[in-house]
């Protein structure tokens, strides 16, 4: 069995009993030799920590929404960076309107322009730098060809074929399991996940997971215990 979990606001919660709880239900799917994959807008350089912090285990790491996609050990198995083209629009945006940014090459959060614009995976743009963060966010889909979109404190920027669904099918097949396969998020970006593996989805989710009419749990602790 595989599970991939979004980590901010369904594995990583603020409430500290569930957070817990939540590590535990984890312990114990991977005690029973399942897998378990944690699959999130963040970046490597910005979520490393924490996992390290808290001891939370995990077979898979796949971040940038499927950007990067790491083992246990963090070795890299697969990465896709954005096309140059569209960086340079991106930089010019950022340029113009004095945006705060972060730009991301796999493993480390940069907050200048000295860097290898052909090794990026993603840019970070600060929504609380953005006036109009809808506005611009149409501008970037417009303008470039990249998957992007609003996040609580960003606009994400990746390559366009790059997506939850299409790391973790990409991830599956290299596993080699086809069935038994199980999702569960609260946001737009794991919306294709959810629907192509009828996974869950958590009860405090944005407001595009409404039209879903997939299961909501309260917590990822609800979601392992009914699935083992």
């Amino acid at each position: 069995m595989i599970l991939a979990s979004d980590f901010d606001n369904t594995l990583f919660v603020k409430d500290e009993r569930i957070f817990k709880e939540n590590i535990d239900a984890v312990n114990r799917f991977r005690e029973k030799k399942n897998i378990f994959v944690i699959i999130t807008g963040r970046g490597m350089a910005n979520i490393k920590n924490e996992l390290l912090k808290y001891n939370i285990s995990y077979d898979y790491l796949i971040c940038e929404n499927g950007a990067m996609i790491f083992d246990s050990d963090d070795n890299v198995i697969k990465s896709t960076y954005l096309n140059k083209e569209d960086v340079l629009t991106i930089i010019d945006m950022i340029n113009k309107n004095n945006y705060k940014y972060i730009l991301d090459d796999g493993y480390n959060y940069i907050e200048n322009m000295d860097v290898d614009i052909t090794k990026l995976v993603c840019i970070f743009l600060y929504r609380n730098t953005v006036k109009n963060p809808e506005k611009t966010l149409s501008e970037i889909i417009n303008s470039t060809n990249t998957y992007s979109y609003l996040s609580d404190n960003n606009i994400n920027i990746v390559n366009k074929s790059v997506n939850k669904l299409e790391s973790l099918k990409y991830l599956i097949n290299i596993i080699g399991i086809k069935d038994n396969i199980y999702t569960i998020g609260d946001a737009v970006n794991d919306i294709s996940m959810i629907e192509y593996y009828q996974g869950g989805i958590m009860s405090r989710h944005e407001k595009e997971l409404n039209q879903l009419p997939n299961k909501n749990y309260d917590t990822l602790k609800d979601y392992i215990e009914e699935l083992i």
